[in-house]
């Protein structure tokens, strides 16, 4: 991609622009060269001297940020360049799904409640036959080295273990051996008004695996399920989908958890229903017993969330946001609420604490 800006007398604007929101120049960029004058056309040899003057700005400006901070990959413990980043497309993570993950969340250089996360995809991959290759003390070396490598101290961390690469056919045991990728990218930025104002979501009918079955619980990557509800709840003007099993029983959000809170006391779908044990999860379930706020894990209805006075979901990159209107009907007051403004903050402070802030 930095190739790419250096010749960007090829491009039009709106490809550039999308290259630089990738690469995070933009505002670098502005500052460096007048980009309108020189991506209009043929540029006058002063424009044209002035562009190569910035592109050489830019040049220099991503290679500090490929020092300072910038994406990396690992795959099998080597680290690549993004650009050179290839897995087979004979993998069976690719052809059918056959791979679990882990997202964390990096704090000032520190990824938060790294160990249950890396423990968490050991039951994942047990649970679905995926062996691991090394162990989960040798992922987290790797993972710090390709967090040290990217140079970033908030960051967004994506590990993912594959069954491996293999024959055309469903039979997982002609598969290679398991292959593991580390992907440590700049965090998203993620809007204030998340937490000031909160956001909107739609119950969605979804069918699973049944309970009992061995991938209830586990983080595969095949979130097709998911990806289709997040889809209905965009197209009824929602920003997220609350999952509703057959049964009438409310499960968990598109890629978070989800909470109710009634008369100061919060309750949450239990993990019999087949829901993820979220890292954050726990660790709100955790804060919410230090400051003595009751927690119930059981089943929850649509009934529950229409009659709530709060309702919040809980992930690691986002951590605690609130819901303020369900299926278009106001929750409480139609606003953030003052249990989940306080777990939120309380966990906050468990991060500050784990992570050195």
């Amino acid at each position: 991609p930095i190739d790419l800006v250096a010749d960007a007398f090829s491009l039009s604007a709106p490809a550039l622009g999308g290259l630089i929101d990738d690469l995070r120049l933009r505002d670098r960029v502005e500052e460096a060269t007048p980009l309108p004058v020189v991506l209009a056309g043929a540029p006058g040899r002063a424009s044209a001297r002035r562009g190569a003057d910035g592109h050489r700005r830019v040049r220099a400006e991503a290679a500090r940020r490929r020092v300072s901070g910038t994406t990396v990959a690992s795959i099998d413990g080597a680290q690549v360049p993004l650009a050179e980043a290839r897995v087979s497309i004979l993998d069976r993570g690719f052809l059918y799904g056959d791979s679990v993950f882990e997202v964390m969340r990096v704090h000032r250089g520190v990824a938060f409640r790294q160990r249950a996360h890396l423990e968490r995809l050991a039951r994942s991959a047990e649970s679905v036959f995926i062996e691991l290759p090394v162990t989960v003390e040798a992922l987290a070396t790797e993972l710090r080295a390709a967090l040290e490598a990217s140079g970033l101290r908030d960051a967004y961390v994506r590990l993912i273990l594959t069954r491996g690469q293999g024959p055309l056919t469903f039979d997982r045991r002609t598969a290679s051996a398991p292959r593991r990728v580390v992907l440590v990218a700049p965090l998203p930025e993620l809007a204030q008004s998340l937490y000031t104002e909160g956001v909107t979501a739609a119950l969605v009918h979804v069918s699973r695996p049944a309970v009992g079955s061995r991938s209830r619980g586990v983080k595969a990557s095949n979130y097709l399920a998911n990806l289709l509800a997040l889809e209905e709840a965009r197209s009824r003007g929602a920003h997220d989908a609350i999952l509703v099993e057959p049964d009438g029983m409310v499960t968990e959000a598109a890629s978070s958890n989800v909470f109710v809170v009634r008369d100061g006391r919060v309750l949450t779908p239990r993990l019999e229903a087949g829901i993820l044990s979220g890292i954050t999860r726990g660790v709100v379930i955790e804060r919410a017993g230090a400051l003595g706020v009751p927690v119930e894990e059981g089943l929850v209805f649509p009934s529950d969330l229409y009659r709530a006075d709060e309702v919040f979901l809980t992930s690691s990159v986002r951590e605690l946001v609130s819901v303020v209107r369900v299926d278009g009907r106001e929750v409480g007051v139609g606003a953030p609420g003052p249990v989940a403004a306080r777990l939120r903050e309380a966990y906050r402070a468990e991060v500050r604490r784990e992570t050195g802030g």
